[in-house]
Order: C-alpha cells, then structure tokens, then sequence
C-alpha cells in the first residue's frame, strides 16, 4: 500500500501545474483515476502503481530511470510501453502506434494499463460533450471520426485480448463508453 502513496506523491509532482486538454481540471486526476480503475479490476500492485505513473515518463521531465530508482523495473517497463512515441509525430502515426502494440504486446499487463488509461479519457470525453457540446473536438489534433476509428479498434482489441475473468470486465466497460460517445 505504500507504493501507492510514493506513486501518488511522485506523479503529483511531475504533473504540477498541468491541466487536462481544453480544461482547468487538474491533471493529475487522470492518472489517479486510471490507478483507481486498475485497482477496483484487482490488477497487481505494480499495476496499479504503473497506472497511477503511466504519463509521468510521456508528459513530464521525469525520466524512464526515475521511475527504475523509485518503482523498480517491472514498473519502468510498464511506463515506458504504455507511453507514446515522439509526440512530433503525427497523430495517425501515433495513434497507429499505440494499435500495433495493443494488437502484438504479450504483456497483458501492459494491455490493462493502456485499457484504464484510454477509458479514463473516453469518461472525461463524454463527460465534456456534455458540457461543451460538438465544440469539444476542436481541442484535438484530429476529428470526431477519426477518434471514433482510433477508440473503436482499441475497444475491438481489448475485448478480444483481454481474457482473464478479473480483467475481462474492463475491457467491457471501455467497449461501452466508446459504442456510448460515438453512437
């Protein structure tokens, strides 16, 4: 349990005086909520502790070899593989990116990591739409369709690679936001 609240207290940091995109919601509550959501699935602690540090290495100064000397290193795999590539890169490219490895990673582990992370942005998207109605696709790179196309094939892999009856529920539940938000 301690891990959780030396994850906590390092994500915090890193995150300090960030925002979700297009709001002034704080963001760290992103990745607590996808640690919460690893959690409440009865993922390992590494997991869960993974999931809490998952955009620290992406979006911040913090370093693969930070999360290593704090977390250990199944921690710092888990990381480093749910980040993306260059953030310069295209959003297809990205996006791209991110399918291949949910379609070829043998690390169901990782697979629940990036399953957390991509429903707590499909929740905070629905809950966004309903308050700044079609205009809220306008904070991102890419249109409604597009986004549909990226969320919708992750929701397919999921279910498909996500087997184990513990696990399985989360994967539903991505499935059901995203067929919610793009219906």
């Amino acid at each position: 349990m301690e891990r959780y609240f030396d994850a906590v207290d390092f994500a915090t940091r890193c995150h300090r005086g960030q925002t979700r995109k297009g709001t002034l919601i704080p963001y760290i509550v992103h990745p607590l909520s996808v640690g919460k959501l690893l959690a409440r699935y009865q993922a390992p602690e590494e997991v869960v502790v993974a999931g809490i540090l998952h955009d620290t290495v992406e979006d911040t100064r913090a370093t693969v070899d930070d999360v290593l000397s704090l977390f250990g290193p199944r921690v710092a795999q888990l990381v480093e593989g749910a980040g993306e590539p260059d953030k310069a890169a295209a959003w297809k490219e990205r996006k791209e990116h991110t399918i291949k490895l949910a379609q070829e990673t043998e690390d169901i582990e990782l697979l629940l990591v990036m399953c957390a992370d991509k429903l707590d942005n499909i929740q905070d998207l629905r809950s966004d739409l309903e308050v700044a109605g079609d205009e809220m696709w306008e904070r991102f790179r890419a249109p409604r369709e597009e986004q549909a196309w990226y969320y919708r094939t992750l929701a397919e892999i999921f279910l498909r690679r996500i087997e184990q009856p513990a696990w399985h529920p989360l994967a539903e539940d991505f499935h059901r936001q995203v067929e919610a938000l793009f219906a």
